[in-house]
């Protein structure tokens, strides 16, 4: 019994150290939860800074997206909806060593671009995250030599209807540094980019949810129910919680499990 609890604590004392650690990288997350089901948006909050957005044209709160922040999202209509976030130039959004872009949503087969850092010099856009009509997902990053990669995965790596995670990650290493993207914590690409970090040539570059820079096109048809940015590569095991009810589970599995021996001690 002393032993199953022991096992049961260390695992649970171990789960949450990893969400800590992620929490403690966050250096923006904006979770939809400062708004009413139903209704559009205005000002979208980042519960871990002061990167807040601006919504525009009403994107609408909707309910039932659940991840470990909290169990609403943000329906876009693929036509001219977006938020805007400033990112001054030399601010916390100017991702240049080691960092994580995540993604929580539910699409519904048309390409757009979930999110973009970028301005009005064509070319010159540091980071974005768009999803293609045949359900591949492009992680594209603009560096300091003025060369640019973009890493898609394979298509159908997005199910139509389906929530899913996706993940961008850039891990500076100094010599080999790399670019990974994962779809539900799984690997679906990754290339080696040597000594380069991600450059800001375009003083006007701006974070956007749901379209390019300034909307001009692009614009995301689905919800969006957790967008997070970390200054460090997370491992897989750091990413956003699935849902809430999985974790859930996992400590009811935990406690049902002492239970049992409990019973079967007597």
């Amino acid at each position: 019994m002393k032993k199953l609890l022991v096992i049961y604590v260390l695992g649970l004392v171990g789960m949450l150290a990893g969400i800590s650690a992620a929490k403690a990288a966050t250096i923006a997350h904006w979770t939809f939860e400062d708004g009413t089901i139903g209704q559009p948006a205005v000002t979208i909050t980042d519960s871990a800074g002061t990167n807040n957005g601006t919504a525009n044209n009403g994107p609408v709160y909707v309910g039932g997206v659940k991840t470990g922040f909290g169990n609403q999202g943000l329906s876009f209509n693929g036509t001219n909806q977006n938020v805007f976030i400033a990112s001054p130039s030399g601010g916390p959004l100017e991702l240049s060593n080691s960092f994580t872009i995540e993604v929580a949503l539910v699409h519904t087969g048309v390409g757009g671009f979930a999110l973009f850092m970028g301005g009005p010099i064509g070319g010159q856009d540091p980071y974005f995250l768009n999803i293609n009509g045949d359900g591949s997902v492009n992680f594209h990053m603009y560096f300091d030599d003025a060369s640019s990669v973009d890493l898609t995965s394979a298509a159908g790596a997005i199910t139509n209807g389906s929530f899913q995670h996706i993940a961008a990650v850039f891990e500076d290493s100094g010599v080999n540094n790399e670019m990974r993207l994962y779809v539900d914590q799984i690997l679906v690409g990754s290339t080696l980019v040597g000594n380069r970090v991600a450059g800001y040539d375009d003083p006007g570059s701006n974070l956007w949810l749901g379209s390019v820079d300034n909307g001009a096109f692009g614009f995301y048809n689905g919800t969006l129910a957790d967008v997070r940015i970390s200054d460090t590569a997370l491992a897989t095991s750091e990413f956003i919680p699935v849902s809430e009810p999985a974790t859930l589970a996992v400590l009811g599995l935990g406690l049902f499990g002492l239970g049992v021996a409990r019973r079967r001690r007597r």
